[in-house]
């Protein structure tokens, strides 16, 4: 089981109790992930992790580089970058990362999915579409790939496909919105032409949208639908995603399955409460 990105959310969550639930089914699960703090810390991947074999990446160095300037996706065991667009932050998104380092992402991870490669696993189920796919086709081009979808990336393609049309009404694309950005020369919404076309939702995102940050969106979209058209399988939670991935992937419906996320129901189950208690709960 691979996931890029350090344990912080429900992506390591999902890993972690899938591989408990598959060993009482008579299979062991292997975890490749990125890592972060030291042991103890819910960050630290072995920690988090507990009982499983588990090879990380340790995000700490490039964190280190971020914080004195350098580019931390630039460094030998690179930081993973985001779905998502914060600023002040060493995983800037996706669409900021030039293409270039894509192939420096992938051989960070084709070295620790060597470690597998003289004892295949029989499946890999590899968690959101990141440059592991790439790395698991050169190192275990043969082993069955299950991918799944977590929404994020198909939250950001959405949007890179929102920016897109924006551009495109401003007679350009994300590449030239990054450029007027940087050069200052982005008009402010209140000051488009009313015949650009944009309604009040898409003038909303243009004045909401870092600009410079999207420059090389369609690099990685193009590459997110190329890593899951060669998956074998696509696993989503939601119906909503089920309908995203073929509209935005262009992935055929009887190759997703829609596996909603489980509650164990022997930690969680029904309790009566009263209107007003719900209420004080959420209040709270």
């Amino acid at each position: 089981m691979g996931l890029m990105f350090y344990p912080r959310g429900g992506s390591a969550q999902v890993i972690r109790y899938l591989a408990a639930a598959l060993s009482r089914t008579g299979w062991s699960a292997d975890v490749v992930c990125g890592s972060l703090g030291e042991p103890g810390d819910r960050r630290h991947a072995e920690t988090f992790f507990s009982g499983l074999e588990v090879s990380a990446a340790d995000y700490g160095p490039a964190i280190d580089a971020w914080k004195q300037g350098r580019d931390p996706i630039a460094e030998p065991v690179p930081m993973h970058p985001s779905y998502e667009d914060r600023p002040d932050v060493p995983d800037r998104v996706f669409a900021a990362v030039a293409p270039e380092l894509e192939a420096h992402l992938a051989r960070a991870w084709e070295r620790l999915l060597a470690r597998t490669a003289a004892d295949p696993p029989d499946v890999l189920d590899l968690g959101h579409l990141t440059p592991m796919h790439e790395a698991a086709a050169r190192v275990l081009p043969r082993t069955p790939l299950v991918t799944h979808l977590h929404g994020t990336e198909l939250k950001m393609i959405d949007r890179v496909a929102r920016l897109t049309a924006i551009a495109r009404c401003l007679d350009t694309d994300l590449a030239g919105m990054a450029s007027r950005a940087e050069e200052g020369a982005l008009q402010a919404a209140d000051e488009l032409p009313a015949g650009a076309g944009l309604d009040r939702p898409a003038r909303e995102l243009y004045s909401g949208t870092r600009w410079a940050q999207w420059r090389h969106a369609e690099h990685w979209v193009t590459e997110m639908r190329r890593w899951a058209a060669r998956s074998d399988r696509l696993s989503v939670t939601s119906p909503n995603d089920l309908d995203e991935a073929g509209r935005l992937l262009g992935i055929p419906r009887d190759k997703v399955d829609w596996i909603p996320n489980g509650v164990d129901l022997a930690n969680f189950d029904r309790s009566e409460v009263s209107a007003p208690d719900r209420l004080a709960y959420w209040r709270k």
